[in-house]
């Protein structure tokens, strides 16, 4: 199985690597490849670990998930939206620890369509739990749900669907220009649905599948969006894990 949490700057990070041994030691069949990350997860001392345990973990730097998802039967990250696609596509059981932003709502998605556990709280991420996360997409039935969701998504022209949608509601005034306009956060909205943890018997209060938006309104006239794009040039891998690294207290 591959294991990664890409960008993500873990301040616990010995701790999750040792989550990671530990629960190669309590499944014997059991193989990772560990994608170090900004954080460097899966890095440990000589001896740290029985040779038993440690010769089936494969710590790589970076690699293309496009290539690699291929060649691995199960996948656990963030819970990105394009880390969650691409394992997905890949037929991929999936198990999501969620950090921020829309990575809960990823996780509980994965959970709700059959095709991976019950999303992880990275604050939760322990041993016993990610061996029980595991062992549930080990499970024939969700191998299958999982590789048809992967036909699914392969059989979708989504890059053109993506222009549609941003064409349908790119906010232009009456002359075709672009125009300011306000959009309702995810938070404002209410939740609707409930999803109950089977691993904690715990209830979350994130939405499960949000309500359709209804279309936008039209945008007042003459009312231009005039502002020139701004383009972060310095925003390259190098520099943005020295400005994390920087925000690391505050995670």
């Amino acid at each position: 199985m591959y294991v990664g949490f890409g960008s993500i700057v873990l301040p616990d990070v010995k701790e999750k690597t040792a989550v990671l041994y530990k629960t190669l030691e309590k499944i014997p069949e059991l193989r990772m490849v560990i994608s170090r990350g900004w954080s460097g997860i899966g890095d440990i001392e000589p001896g740290e670990y029985p040779v038993w345990v440690t010769s089936r973990a494969y710590v790589i730097g970076s690699c293309p998930h496009s290539w690699l998802f291929r060649h691995v039967t199960m996948v656990c990250h963030h819970g990105g939206a394009g880390t969650t696609s691409t394992g997905l596509r890949h037929g991929r059981p999936t198990i999501v620890v969620p950090f921020f932003g829309d990575q809960p709502f990823w996780g509980e998605t994965v959970f709700q369509k059959g095709v991976g556990a019950f999303p992880i709280p990275q604050k939760e991420f322990k041993p016993e739990l990610f061996e029980k996360a595991i062992r549930y997409c080990m499970a024939e039935e969700i191998k299958i749900k999982a590789d048809a969701m992967g036909t699914l998504l392969k059989s979708e022209k989504s890059q053109k669907q993506a222009v549609d949608a941003f064409h349908k509601y790119l906010p232009l005034d009456s002359k075709g220009r672009l125009v300011r306009q306000c959009y309702q956060y995810e938070s404002s909205l209410p939740v609707h649905n409930k999803l109950k943890n089977p691993f904690t018997d715990r209830s979350t209060g994130r939405l499960s599948l949000p309500p359709p938006l209804p279309s936008p309104p039209p945008p007042p006239k003459g009312w231009v969006y005039d502002k020139e794009w701004e383009v972060d040039t310095e925003w390259e891998e190098f520099v943005g894990k020295k400005k994390a690294e920087r925000g690391k207290g505050g995670v």
